[in-house]
């Protein structure tokens, strides 16, 4: 059978050949190894790294003048990402508190969407194809999906390496590696609501930016015919790893634990029934598949224990003042560590208490084996349909919008559009939500332009707009500064 290789791997050939030779004398992570905790979610020690770890540089803190770093004193090191586009925009304004709101509501919706569909199902019949494509990390095969992901699917992927395995599974796999997600991620000192050592708490807005920059995982029981749906990676971080949905029998075989190691055959990416919700720009594109495992693909080798970052998310309704908002919360931790699930849930017990939120969970990350009360324990509950006011998640996409896209945001939006260098950026943004530029385009002013163009907007598609925003003009939603 023909094999595929991408352009990465037979120009890292060399390299590839003696990381093998290391890999055979220890072809996995101990476990005193194993990833640093770090309460803003994103640190994560490669089980295999062919290349050099970007360090990304999240924040300088006020004590230190220093990169904010993992309670063993080295810095926080990150899976790779993608490089972030140049952007012409760098002179526009920084983000006001009403477009924040705005982008925090856009996101929880787009989250409550995508939480109704995180069901194992069985997967699509795709067309097969002849040969492998062999990748190194997860970073390669999410770029490789991601740049054509029609182009792939029935194809055979096989990782080079050992991946670890994972209960839990990206809240929408695939959006860590997305380019804009990267700079979502980076938190800055004005982001920080508490910090102890060096283990840091962020406010709602910091931890809301995080979980859209792709950080986020659930773990969901097996569907009513037993499939499992898990993820692998090649590094310690779930959030960053390739969803897997495993057989009936082939999980009866008792050979996949949290944080094994193991070295496994190629396996087919097909597609999984239901997209995620399209509709929102930066999700659009963003493949629903799974490697398959079935009856017939049987583990080459167990190499022993090393260990997971998980990082359970949840989406909060709470008070500020007399205002009811909405955003998310996340904590991190390592798989197997002593009272693991107790130090997450005692988190998220305090938190929603925290600075006088008062606040409830309405989602769950461990359905099933839940961590914390919540209004919606299972995507079930929120796509249940009430006989007077129709399905859960639309009522709660109506609470949202009122409590966080109101007049105040449109009047944001309208600054913040009006500082584009020309009206046909506004026209890419009005075709992208599906708003013929015709409609509102006559030839005015661009402040008049923008004024005609959000009078075109219905309600429905304000989240739209502030999520293709976002993902076009990504520095336009940076970090606020911290008080003075």
């Amino acid at each position: 059978m023909p094999e595929y290789t991408t352009r990465a791997a037979r120009s890292n050939a060399v390299r590839n050949r003696n990381a093998s030779r290391v890999l055979s004398k220890q072809p996995w992570m101990p476990y005193k190894h194993a990833p640093t905790s770090s309460r803003w979610g994103v640190a994560a020690r490669p089980i295999y790294q062919p290349r050099p770890p970007i360090q990304l540089h999240a924040g300088i803190s006020h004590a230190t003048n220093s990169p904010f770093t993992s309670p063993d004193s080295t810095p926080l090191r990150l899976v790779r990402c993608r490089p972030l586009p140049a952007t012409t925009l760098s002179s526009m304004p920084p983000l006001t508190h009403d477009l924040q709101t705005g982008f925090i509501g856009t996101r929880v919706i787009e989250a409550a969407e995508n939480y109704t569909r995180a069901t194992p199902l069985p997967p699509k019949h795709n067309h097969h194809g002849g040969g492998i494509v062999r990748c190194q990390d997860d970073s390669e095969f999410w770029d490789l999906v991601l740049a054509n992901s029609n182009h792939w699917w029935g194809e055979r992927f096989c990782f080079n390496h050992p991946v670890v395995f994972s209960e839990w599974t990206p809240r929408v796999p695939g959006l860590y590696w997305r380019s804009e997600s990267g700079t979502l991620r980076r938190v800055a000192a004005g982001d920080v609501e508490r910090q102890n050592g060096r283990n840091l708490t962020l406010n709602p807005f910091g931890k809301s930016r995080v979980v859209v920059g792709g950080v986020g995982t659930l773990r969901l029981p097996p569907s009513e015919q037993g499939f499992r749906l898990c993820s692998i990676g090649t590094s310690s971080n779930v959030s960053a790893a390739v969803p897997i949905l495993i057989s009936p029998e082939a999980w009866e075989r008792n050979v996949y634990r949290e944080g094994d190691a193991l070295l496994l055959p190629p396996m087919r990416w097909e597609q999984m029934p239901h997209e995620w919700a399209g509709r929102f720009p930066t999700i659009a594109g963003i493949p629903r598949g799974v490697l398959r495992i079935g009856p017939d693909t049987a583990v080459h080798e167990r190499l022993g224990p090393a260990a997971t970052q998980i990082q359970p998310f949840a989406l909060m309704e709470y008070h500020e003042g007399n205002s009811e908002l909405f955003a998310f919360v996340f904590a991190s931790a390592v798989s197997g560590r002593t009272d693991c699930r107790g130090s997450v849930a005692r988190f998220f017990a305090r938190y929603c208490r925290d600075k006088g939120r008062d606040g409830r969970y309405l989602t769950s990350a461990d359905v099933s084996e839940p961590l914390w009360d919540a209004e919606y324990p299972t995507p079930e509950d929120l796509r249940r349909s009430d006989g007077t006011a129709g399905s859960h998640l639309r009522l709660l996409e109506r609470r949202v919008r009122e409590a966080h896209l109101g007049e105040r945001t449109l009047q944001a939006l309208q600054e913040a559009l009006s500082s584009l260098p020309d009206d046909s950026h506004l026209a890419r943004l009005s075709t992208r939500i599906g708003i013929p530029p015709a409609h509102w385009r006559s030839g005015v002013t661009l402040s008049a332009a923008c004024v005609r163009f959000l009078d075109h907007v219905p309600p429905e598609k304000l989240p739209e707009l502030v999520d293709a925003l976002a993902q076009d003009y990504p520095t336009l939603f940076r970090p606020l500064p911290s008080p003075s």
